[in-house]
C-alpha cells in the first residue's frame, strides 16, 4: 500500500506524506480458526516481517516468491474465491524488492499484526497516518518548505525557523524574537553514518533584519545532534574567545546565533513514550549560525596552504595553553579558511567535541571520538587511553599527508587515493594495524611520498619526510619499551632497567619521551616554535 496521495489534515502545512506498507492476505484454509487437523501451521516467509539476520535479495539473485505469493497466484485463477486485484507477477516481484530495500534501512522498524484479529489497532494506525504532520512523520521540524509540495531530494528554498525562546546571540544573550533564514543551496556538508552526530551544514541567508550584524558575508547553519552531557559548542567557543587575544580568536569561528533544543522543546514522538531498557544517551539538536568559510581544497598556492596550516597549528596551541581545551576531532574538514582580500585566515572549526583536558580523567565515551584516518595511533587501539595534547598534534601530520596527496592547489582535489582508502574502512583495530605498519619503516612510507601531488613536492623534504621520521622514532621507542618488558619477564634484564616507575611512565606517555611536542614538531619542519603570547607562560 503506497500512501503518496494521502492528504494531511485541513490547515496543515504539508500536502502529502509518502509511506509504504504491505498487506498480506492469507487463504481462509490457512487461518488458525479453520485449522481442524490440529497440526501446526506452516511457517510463512513474507517480506513484511523480516527476520533477524536476513540480508535481503542480492543484485544477481532473483527474489523468490514466498508461500503466500504462490497462494495468491493460485487464487487468481479461481474466480469464485475472494475478490482480488489482478496483480501481475512482475509487479509482485517489484513490490518485494522495494520492501527489501526499505527493511534494510536502519532508521525504520517493522511490526506485523493481523488487521482482522485486531481491528482496533488497524483503526488506530489508519487514524494516526491520516492526522500525522510533517514533524511526527520524521521531517526536520525546523525546516518549512517553500510550497505545500514535499520535495524529498532537496531542502533548497526551505525556511529555517529558530524560536527566540531557545536562541542566544554570539555573546550568549537571549534573542527574545524568532529569527528565520532561507536555505540557498545544496548542503555544504552531510555526515553519513550510523554512529555520530548527524551533522549537516546548509548555506543560508537571513530573512529580514533578524537583529544580526552579519554584514554582507555568506552565512551557514550547522545542525547536529550531540550528546546532551557534552559542553555546548557555542558555549565552548565563547569560553575560548574570552581567554585568548583577538589576534588568535579570529582563527576561531564567530558564532552569530545559536540554539539548543531537547526532545521536549522539539515535541518529538520519543518524548511521549515510556522509558526503554538500555536507553542510549540523550541527545539535543544544536544549531549554530556563522559566517561561511572555505575548505582547504580551495587553497590557491603552496604558500597560502603553509600560512593556513601554521596559523591553525599555532592557534590550536594557544587555545590549549591558555584554556586547557583540546579539540578532539582535528581533520581536514575541520581546518577552514577565509580571505580578507589576498590574505588567507585559518579557522579551526567544529569544537562540538572539544573538552577541558584533565590529566587524571579516564576515557568515558561510549564511542571513540574522532575521524579514524586522522586519529592518533594510540586512539585506535583496543585499550583506549585518555585524550592528550599529543594526540591532537599527531592528527596534524595525517592532515598534512592527506592534503599533499589529494589537493591540486587549483581550487579542486582528486578523489580518495587508493593508498589511503584502507585508513577509512574496517574496524578501529584494522585501521590501527595499517597505519602502524605504514609508519614503521621508511620503505613503507615511500609509496605515500611518491603519490604526493606535484604542487606539494617542495614540502616533501622540508615538512613531510621529517614528520614521518618523527612518527617512526616514536614507534621505535614504543617497540623498545615493549621489548624490554619481555626481557624482564624472562629475567634478561633487571626491574630497574626495564620497568620504569609509574610517574616516569606517565611522563613518557604525555609526550612520548619528548618526541611528540609542539616544539619538536615545529623544529622538525624548520619553523619557529616560539609564540610571543605564550612566552611568559610555563609549558
Amino acid at each position: 500500500m503506497h500512501g503518496e496521495a494521502l492528504q494531511g489534515p485541513i490547515g496543515s502545512e504539508w500536502a502529502t506524506i509518502p509511506f509504504v506498507g504491505e498487506f498480506v492476505k492469507t487463504s481462509i484454509l490457512d487461518d488458525e480458526e479453520h485449522n481442524t487437523t490440529g497440526d501446526p501451521e506452516p511457517s510463512r516467509s513474507t517480506v513484511s516481517a523480516p527476520s533477524v539476520g536476513d540480508t535481503g535479495a542480492g543484485t544477481s539473485r532473483k527474489r523468490k516468491l514466498s508461500i503466500l505469493d504462490e497462494a495468491n497466484k493460485a487464487r487468481k485463477t479461481n474466480s469464485e474465491s475472494s475478490p482480488s486485484i489482478d496483480v501481475k507477477e512482475p509487479a509482485v516481484q517489484l513490490a518485494g524488492y522495494a520492501n527489501e530495500v526499505f527493511k534494510a534501512v536502519g532508521n525504520r522498524r517493522y511490526v506485523t499484526f493481523n488487521m482482522f484479529k485486531d481491528p482496533e489497532l488497524f483503526v488506530l494506525v489508519a487514524v494516526a497516518i491520516s492526522i500525522c504532520d510533517r514533524k511526527h512523520v520524521g521531517y526536520e521540524p525546523l525546516l518549512r518548505p517553500a510550497t505545500n509540495d514535499i520535495v524529498l531530494s532537496t531542502v533548497e528554498d526551505n525556511t529555517l525557523c529558530l524560536d527566540g525562546r531557545h536562541a542566544v546571540d554570539g555573546s550568549g544573550a537571549s534573542v527574545h524574537h524568532d529569527v528565520s533564514f532561507q536555505i540557498t543551496g545544496k548542503p555544504i556538508y552531510i555526515q553519513y553514518g550510523i554512529v555520530g552526530r548527524g551533522t549537516v551544514v546548509y548555506p543560508i541567508s537571513l530573512e529580514g533584519e533578524g537583529g544580526l550584524a552579519s554584514g554582507a558575508s555568506e552565512l551557514v547553519a550547522k545542525l547536529s545532534w550531540p550528546v546532551k552531557t557534552l559542553v555546548a559548542e557555542d558555549a565552548l567557543i565563547r569560553d575560548i574567545c574570552s581567554k585568548i587575544s583577538p589576534a588568535w580568536s579570529k582563527h576561531i569561528p564567530e558564532v552569530l546565533l545559536s540554539a539548543t533544543l531537547d526532545e521536549e522543546a522539539l515535541d518529538l514522538p520519543r518524548s511521549l513514550m515510556g522509558p526503554l531498557d538500555g536507553k542510549a544517551e540523550d541527545r539535543v539538536l544544536r544549531i549554530l549560525i556563522a559566517h561561511r568559510a572555505e575548505g582547504l581544497e580551495k587553497v590557491r598556492s603552496l604558500e597560502e596552504f603553509k600560512t593556513i596550516f601554521l596559523q591553525a597549528m599555532r592557534c590550536h596551541r594557544v587555545v590549549f595553553v591558555k584554556t586547557n581545551i583540546l579539540h578532539w576531532d582535528l581533520s581536514v574538514d575541520n581546518l577552514l579558511f577565509t580571505r580578507d582580500g589576498d590574505n588567507a585566515l585559518a579557522l579551526v572549526n567544529d569544537w562540538d567535541l572539544g573538552k577541558v583536558y584533565k590529566p587524571d580523567e579516564r576515557p568515558s565515551a561510549h564511542h571513540r571520538t574522532g575521524t579514524a584516518h586522522f586519529m592518533a595511533l594510540d586512539l585506535l587501539k583496543e585499550d583506549l587511553p585518555r585524550h592528550m595534547y599529543r594526540h591532537d598534534l599527531e592528527s596534524f601530520i595525517y592532515i598534512l599527508i592527506w592534503c599533499a596527496m589529494h589537493f591540486y592547489l587549483r581550487g579542486n582535489k582528486q578523489s580518495l587515493h587508493p593508498l589511503l582508502k584502507p585508513w577509512t574502512e574496517g574496524t578501529w583495530e584494522d585501521i590501527y594495524d595499517r597505519k602502524v605498519k605504514r609508519f614503521s619503516r621508511l620503505v613503507n612510507i615511500d609509496p605515500l611520498i611518491s603519490a604526493v601531488q606535484p604542487a606539494f613536492e617542495p614540502l616533501v623534504q622540508k615538512w613531510i619526510l621529517p614528520l614521518c621520521n618523527l612518527l617512526m622514532e616514536v614507534q621505535s621507542q614504543i617497540l623498545e619499551r615493549e621489548n624490554n618488558h619481555i626481557r624482564f619477564k624472562w629475567n634478561m634484564m633487571s626491574e630497574t632497567e626495564s620497568m620504569p616507575h609509574q610517574a616516569e611512565q606517565d611522563a613518557w606517555n604525555e609526550t612520548q619521551g619528548g618526541l611528540m611536542t609542539f616544539e619538536n614538531f615545529m623544529k622538525a619542519i624548520g619553523e619557529d616554535p616560539v609564540i610571543p603570547e605564550l612566552a611568559a607562560i610555563p609549558q
